[in-house]
Order: structure tokens, then C-alpha cells, then sequence
């Protein structure tokens, strides 16, 4: 069988579809019911759980059919400050490449580190001098 990411939706199709079925029926039958194989259906059963609080986050979000996987960038405030930027460049009507991002995302990060920096010498500083309170 060809493999086929599956988006949150259709996860949460199989486990409603899952909840139908009688309580003992195997793994393999619910493979053959769903026609998704039976590693697929034990990974969606095991994290049951934290599929339906994405589902409902997404739901909230109103992104219930957009994403197939959960991702994160690796610095939440760099991912903040590109988001902020894009929808500023995209409202404008702008258009942006990938290698427009990867550009800003550069910049951004270095920015946000020697920002970081900056203000951890100045809080040292001030500490030393007696002037702010440790942290």
C-alpha cells in the first residue's frame, strides 16, 4: 500500500469510525473497515488524545483541513517576527519567494540574538551596580 500522509481531519474520521466499532474488534479488521493500514491505525488509536486537542485547536483557528502535519519553527520569537513581517509585506501586495523568507528569517534571527545579548549585558550591568534587582 502506497504510503499517504493524512491530514488531522482524516485522522479524526478514522478514530470517530474507531468509537462505531464494538469494543474487541482487532486492529486488522479496523484497517480493512477505514482501508488505512494497521500500523497507521495503532499510531492514530495511541495518540488519540493529543489528535483531538490539535483538532480542536484547529477547529478554533478555523484551519480544520489546511495542515497534515504539526510544524513548528525552531525559535518561537523568530517565528513571531517573520509572521509579523509577512503579513505586513503580504497585506501591502507584495509577493514573497521562499528565498525572501529564508533571507528575512536570517536577519531576523541575528537581530533578535544580538537584541538578546544587549540586554543581557545591560541587566549584568545594572545588577552589578546595584541598580536592578537579580532576576
Amino acid at each position: 500500500m502506497p504510503r499517504k500522509d493524512l491530514t488531522i481531519a482524516e485522522k479524526i474520521a478514522i478514530l470517530n469510525e474507531v468509537k462505531k466499532q464494538l469494543p474487541n474488534t482487532s486492529q486488522r479488521q479496523l484497517a480493512e473497515i477505514t482501508g488505512v493500514p494497521k500500523s497507521t491505525i495503532a499510531r492514530i488509536i495511541q495518540h488519540q488524545d493529543k489528535l483531538r486537542n490539535e483538532w480542536n485547536l484547529l477547529k478554533k483557528g478555523g484551519q480544520e483541513n489546511s495542515q497534515k502535519r504539526k510544524r513548528e519553527g525552531k525559535d518561537p520569537d523568530v517565528e513571531r517576527a517573520l509572521d509579523k513581517w509577512f503579513s505586513t509585506v503580504n497585506r501591502r501586495g507584495m509577493r514573497v519567494s521562499g528565498s525572501m523568507l529564508k533571507t528575512k528569517r536570517v536577519s531576523q534571527r541575528s537581530l533578535l540574538k544580538s537584541w538578546a545579548t544587549t540586554i543581557s549585558k545591560q541587566q549584568m550591568v545594572g545588577c552589578l551596580d546595584g541598580k536592578q534587582g537579580l532576576v
